[in-house]
């Protein structure tokens, strides 16, 4: 048996009796309760100063690099709290976009409270004048340096900002403007989502549109407009954002903690997109690069044990998209590439590939690498174990069927209606998102029968849905930053624009009183109250300059943590990500340690000790 130590008292000799004695009257109760073997937590807290600037809502980080874990907070009043944190050696730092902050190294003991103060001073060149001011993210080309300019100046107003803006912002947003090609290649970019047929080498299948929908007269359109305005030659600018400033009093409540997922001997770095909370808890993700399906355990303290298993597909041109898993444990991915159906049967321990479009045997005279026009975007279960799932250039949905192992497809109503998202509404119903012709679809599994409703905003750009409870559909336009609600027993819609101008709603999932939306502009997890109209924008932890992580899909476990990976990082250790919003709350920001607060952190960690000697 192995001996365990209380917790050591960082205090006056009265407290701690008093402490520990009310720690040992608990006793009894505490035995008859369950008993976690883990050691009480501690806690790192302090003030900041900046050089220049205003201290609101700056991030702060405690890592973990044993263990592989970065804790992430924000400051409110000038003040930090980092809460939860097991016994190890941190390196605390400040992370904002222009500071420079020295790590300074701490060791945080069983139930101790720790006081540390942290510096950052302004980086050379940067303008503090721009501390909250937003730049555009949907570019791998940043730099502080680009001039802003309003949105109608950059994107002139007319037809084919009009076509633009209906068509290709769904995907790429302002991303136009930052690539810089002549006519000519424009021109090969739109023929390839118009015109795909068109072009030698492609795959004689249709891609995002069709020429019947995209008329050669848009197509150029299109063209000319982007050439005339992102030409090789035109000036280097980038769009101007509303200042985001945090709305501290409510941020610094949350905790943002990443888990490193360090890549296997022999692997690429690792490039996620979805992850998956399965019924069990267990959590998942799909690794691109590596073309797998791990499973991790976030909570390992040795960071070697942290992908509990991982299941590499024998397709060297897989590139996994949307993630499920069955109530048996079959894990599944969407395929986006070629629109496959891949299952990994865990307890046969093999992977099987559906093709999607009505055929049971894969094309195996498709060669090695060889890039498809079809894309399977997301998967989900229903309670029957049946597999659904979308495909974007057919404009179909479909379904795996769990009992005959068959695949069944149904084509979608509307013209390029280019499905993306996918939800299981309560009443059994499959909903998807007409990502191009702005609508919200309804699927009747029974009937085969679809109802289609066009979104209030047009257009809107809805890429991802949600249903709440009352079986209410939520969405967040990515074109629009308008969020909308549909009733679908009568029919009712209503509208609520995101406050921050060229918001770019993701992923809306609805959360007790809240919905949630990841939203790729600024960069944020976005709160949204129905009641009140209020919108809370939380930053992401990653905060690097010319660093876009890609913005989240969120998953939710039964406690309300939100899970989600950074979906366009490639690092080696790219982490899984649990977000608390309220992990932080409570009165905290006096770092002056009160006795009263003193003793009920060792209570508390006595009580934990307790706990664990009983175990």
């Amino acid at each position: 048996m192995t001996k365990r130590h209380p917790p050591k008292v960082l205090f006056g000799a009265s407290l701690a009796g008093l402490a520990i004695a009310f720690g040992l009257a608990l006793l009894v109760a505490i035995s008859s309760g369950p008993a976690p073997a883990a050691e009480p937590t501690g806690t790192i807290r302090g003030r900041i100063s900046l050089s220049a600037g205003k201290p609101i809502a700056i991030r702060v980080k405690a890592r973990d690099a044993k263990a592989g874990t970065t804790y992430n907070v924000f400051t409110r009043k000038g003040e930090y709290r980092v809460p939860a944190l097991p016994p190890a050696t941190y390196e605390v730092f400040i992370s904002q976009r222009g500071f420079d902050s020295a790590p300074q190294t701490v060791t945080v003991k069983p139930g101790e409270t720790l006081k540390l103060d942290l510096k950052a001073t302004v980086k050379p060149g940067f303008d503090i004048a721009e501390q909250f001011l937003q730049r555009d993210t949907h570019t791998a080309n940043y730099s502080e340096d680009k001039p802003v300019v309003e949105f109608d100046k950059l994107y002139p107003p007319g037809p084919a900002r009009d076509l633009l803006l209906d068509k290709c912002f769904v995907c790429h947003s302002t991303a136009y403007h930052h690539m810089k090609l002549d006519r000519e290649g424009w021109d090969y970019l739109v023929r390839r989502m118009v015109d795909r047929r068109s072009l030698e080498g492609e795959p004689p299948r249709d891609s995002y549109y069709t020429r019947q929908h995209f008329p050669t007269k848009d197509k150029d359109l299109i063209v000319d407009y982007l050439a005339a305005n992102f030409g090789p030659d035109s000036p280097d600018r980038d769009v101007k954002l509303d200042e985001f400033v945090p709305d501290e009093a409510i941020v610094s409540e949350a905790l943002y903690i990443e888990y490193d997922v360090p890549p296997q001997k022999g692997q690429r770095p690792r490039s996620y997109h979805d992850p998956f909370v399965a019924p069990n808890g267990e959590i998942w993700a799909n690794d691109r690069a590596n073309h797998s399906l791990v499973r991790i355990d976030p909570m390992a303290m040795d960071i070697k044990k942290r992908v509990v298993e991982e299941h590499v597909a024998p397709w060297t041109e897989t590139s996994m998209h949307g993630i499920t898993i069955d109530s048996v444990g079959r894990v599944y991915y969407a395929d986006v590439n070629g629109g496959y159906l891949g299952e990994y049967d865990r307890r046969a321990g093999k992977f099987t590939r559906y093709e999607t479009t009505g055929h049971m045997e894969p094309p195996w005279n498709v060669p090695a690498g060889t890039r498809t026009a079809e894309s399977a975007i997301q998967i989900v279960t229903d309670k029957d174990d049946n597999i659904w799932g979308n495909l974007v250039t057919s404009k179909r949905i479909f379904r795996l069927d769990a009992k005959t192992r068959k695949i069944k497809a149904w084509r979608l109503p509307g013209a390029e209606p280019n499905p993306y998202g996918m939800i299981v509404a309560p009443d059994g119903g499959i909903w998807v998102p007409g990502a191009s012709n702005h609508t919200m679809i309804r699927f009747d599994p029974k009937t085969e029968k679809f109802t289609e409703f066009k979104t209030v905003t047009q257009p809107s750009g809805m890429r991802r849905i949600g249903v709440d409870a009352q079986g209410n559909i939520w969405a967040a336009g990515y074109t629009s930053g308008v969020v909308e609600r549909l009733d679908p027993k009568t029919g009712a819609q209503k509208t609520w624009p995101m406050p921050l101008k060229l918001s770019t709603g993701y992923d809306p999932w609805p959360i007790g009183d809240y919905l949630w939306i990841t939203e790729a502009t600024y960069q944020t997890f976005v709160r949204f109250d129905p009641k009140t109209g209020q919108f809370v924008y939380y930053p992401l932890p990653m905060s690097q300059p010319g660093r876009n992580p890609g913005v989240p899909k969120m998953e939710v476990g039964k406690d309300g943590t939100i899970w989600f990976t950074y979906r366009s990082l490639r690092d080696r250790a790219n982490p899984m990500v649990a977000f608390r919003p309220t992990a932080n709350a409570g009165p905290w920001e006096s770092a002056k340690l009160d006795p009263l607060e003193q003793m009920k952190s060792a209570v508390m960690a006595t009580a934990d000790w307790l706990r664990s000697a009983l175990s």
